[in-house]
């Protein structure tokens, strides 16, 4: 198969992943973990470390990365979408932003001549494509109408790796996630959020291995004031099955003075296991990054998640 043939499919395939799927889109109800300050749903800068790009995350969203893989999935704060299909989704306002393959070939008649019609199929709409370019990157518009009626609008950047926006319909929170997107290369706190990123991933390392007094050197000194070291050995206890999964980290949130980092823990010997989702919390310290908190599903409650 040549270059341009994998374009087509690449597209085609990550497009109807964000418009026919139906997975369930909720997070999962942690129960357990420890935390210096609620810094569930920061208001910044998400970065995602599979797409390689950064987009603002308006304050009243919150970006959930767990429920379709490489995917970002933003909704209103604190609304509960538990057993809800993506296309229900799509209608309740949701905004989803997916890396796509890397692009080779003539990009407009990639679009003319597979996505558009994937995108018609999927969702047994007329679809119109328009082109132009932001900052220099080319962008192509489809816009989906069924009966006259808008269903569905996805935006295609055309990054050093493409990515599509997806949504009902263009709103402000649409565009300031649109007009913010943009390579990770050329993001101005690239070097911060590699830092923090290298922070986790040894965290994460240190988890799986137990180590807490070598965790509890990393925290905060909030979070030294509101826990113990007894209190995070059972955490980690309480999610030991969990700890022994693959850990893959998918991105994270990146404010003024926090980076919360989401991963996702992934059962490879097991294929019917649900994957579940965790996160970890880091605050500066001057110029270090020390851990204020995190989250992790117990074994318990996946068990329970499993049996559904």
């Amino acid at each position: 198969m040549n270059s341009h043939k994998q374009l087509i499919v690449g597209l085609a395939v990550a497009i109807i992943v964000l418009v026919a799927l139906g997975w369930l889109a909720y997070r999962y109800k942690y129960a357990g973990g420890i935390s210096a300050a609620q810094t569930d749903h920061p208001a910044g800068d998400y970065m995602s470390f599979t797409g390689n790009y950064v987009f603002s995350v308006p304050k009243s969203l919150t970006v959930n990365d767990s429920v379709i893989p490489s995917a970002q999935l933003l909704y209103t704060n604190g609304v509960s979408y538990q057993g809800v299909s993506i296309d229900q989704l799509y209608q309740e306002g949701v905004i989803a932003l997916q890396p796509l393959s890397p692009v080779s070939g003539d990009f407009k008649q990639n679009i003319e001549g597979s996505v558009k019609p994937a995108l018609e199929k999927a969702l047994d709409a007329t679809v119109t494509v328009s082109y132009h370019k932001t900052k220099g990157v080319d962008v192509a518009v489809l816009q989906a109408n069924k009966d006259g009626q808008p269903v569905r609008v996805e935006y295609i950047y055309f990054l050093k790796n493409p990515v599509v926006i997806a949504a009902k319909a263009v709103n402000d929170q649409f565009t300031t996630v649109a007009n913010s997107l943009q390579s990770s290369d050329t993001y101005h706190r690239k070097t911060e959020v590699d830092a923090a990123r290298n922070v986790v991933v040894n965290i994460f390392e240190l988890m799986k291995n137990k180590k807490t007094t070598d965790i509890y050197a990393l925290s905060s000194q909030k979070l030294k004031e509101t826990s113990t070291v007894d209190q995070l050995a059972t955490a980690l206890q309480n999610s030991t099955k969990l700890l022994a999964r693959n850990i893959d980290i998918h991105g994270g949130v990146i404010t003024d003075q926090s980076f919360v980092a989401h991963a996702v823990f992934v059962d490879i010997d097991n294929k019917k296991s649900q994957p579940m989702p965790g996160s970890v919390t880091l605050v500066k310290d001057h110029t270090d990054w020390k851990m204020d908190g995190f989250e992790l599903v117990t074994d318990q409650a996946a068990d329970t998640a499993n049996q559904k």
